[in-house]
C-alpha cells in the first residue's frame, strides 16, 4: 500500500457518496467496472495523482501506459499526456483554414460545443481526430451529440475518447464514430461511463 493513502472507514465512504450527484456516481461505478477488468499490477495509486488533475483521466490514461521509466508516476504520466494533446492539438487558425472558414466561426462553434477545442491561454487547441472531411461540418458524425451533453473536464473527454471502450467492441469512441451504424452505441457508451 501507497505510504500516504490512509483508506477511509465505510462509514466515511457512504457519507461521502450520498453527497454526490447521480452523474458522478454513474461514472466512479464504470471506472471501477473498469478496475475490475484489470491484473492489480496495472492498478494506480490515486493518491499519487496531483490534486485537480482529474482521477478519472489518469486512471484511464494509466490503463494503458506502458513506460520504461519504473519510477515515472501517475502525475508525470497525466502531464505527458497533457502536453501530448496540446502538442498535437491544431490551432484557431489551423482548423479555420482546414474548415475554410474565419477563425470568429471557429470560436463560435466551440461555444455552441459543435467543435471541441482546449483552451490555451487566448487561443484553443482542437484534437486532430475530430475532424472529418467526408461529412458536411467537417467532423466526426455524432461528435456534436457527445459535447452537448458531457460533462467532463476537456482532458478527460479526451481520455475517454482515446480509450478503447468494452462496449464498442474494443474499438475507441473516436473509432467507432467513424462507423456511422455505432453512433447510438457511442452515445450510450459515454452515457454510461458517466461522460453525460
Amino acid at each position: 500500500m501507497h505510504p500516504s493513502l490512509q483508506i477511509p472507514s465505510l462509514d466515511e465512504i457512504v457519507a461521502s457518496l450520498s453527497t454526490l450527484s447521480a452523474d458522478r456516481l454513474r461514472s466512479i461505478r464504470s471506472y471501477l467496472d473498469l478496475l475490475a477488468e484489470r491484473k492489480d499490477d496495472e492498478i494506480v495509486v490515486l493518491a499519487d495523482v496531483p490534486r485537480g488533475a482529474g482521477h478519472e483521466v489518469a486512471l484511464t490514461f494509466r490503463l494503458d501506459a506502458k513506460t520504461d521509466d519504473p519510477t515515472e508516476g501517475p502525475g508525470q504520466r497525466f502531464e505527458a499526456f497533457r502536453h501530448r494533446v496540446l502538442d498535437e492539438g491544431l490551432t484557431t487558425a489551423a482548423v479555420a483554414r482546414k474548415l475554410r472558414i474565419t477563425n470568429e466561426a471557429v470560436r463560435q462553434r466551440v461555444g455552441r460545443k459543435e467543435l471541441f477545442g482546449l483552451k490555451v491561454g487566448r487561443d484553443y487547441r482542437f484534437p486532430p481526430w475530430q475532424f472529418d472531411a467526408r461529412t458536411s461540418q467537417g467532423v466526426l458524425p455524432g461528435l456534436f451529440e457527445i459535447l452537448a451533453v458531457s460533462i467532463l473536464d476537456p482532458i478527460e473527454l479526451v481520455a475517454w475518447f482515446e480509450h478503447h471502450n468494452t462496449a464498442l467492441d474494443g474499438l475507441t469512441p473516436i473509432e467507432a464514430l467513424r462507423r456511422p451504424e455505432m453512433l447510438e452505441d457511442v452515445v450510450a457508451a459515454a452515457e454510461a461511463a458517466g461522460v453525460t
